[in-house]
């Protein structure tokens, strides 16, 4: 956490194919990533998760910002956006914005 805290979150890092963005948006980029996959596994395992929903609610503002409408769609890396209430818990929120069905069950 010391060095979180000490780190530039402004200086630019590396992005395949050469483009460059700020370390802290890297850096929440990965929270997202993270949040998103963490919630794919519960669902498809078919168990019960106490997930951080300060995660969620995080990797969501996050990408609220950064996910695009051309990111959207068949061949593309994001589905549509599943509807979710806006009442609904923060991981439900998240993955209805990343295009998952949060009412989704194994087979």
């Amino acid at each position: 956490m010391a060095v979180w805290r000490a780190a530039d979150l402004g200086q630019p890092v590396a992005l395949p194919g050469g483009a460059q963005a700020p370390l802290g948006s890297r850096a929440n980029q990965q929270v997202a990533e993270l949040a998103v996959h963490s919630w794919d596994l519960v669902m498809a395992a078919g168990q019960q998760a106490s997930l951080d929903p300060v995660l969620a609610e995080h990797a969501l503002a996050w990408s609220r910002r950064m996910l695009k409408p051309e990111y959207r769609g068949p061949d593309r890396a994001f589905g549509a956006e599943v509807p979710v209430p806006a009442d609904a818990p923060a991981y439900d929120r998240m993955a209805g914005w990343f295009g998952r069905d949060p009412g989704w069950t194994p087979a």
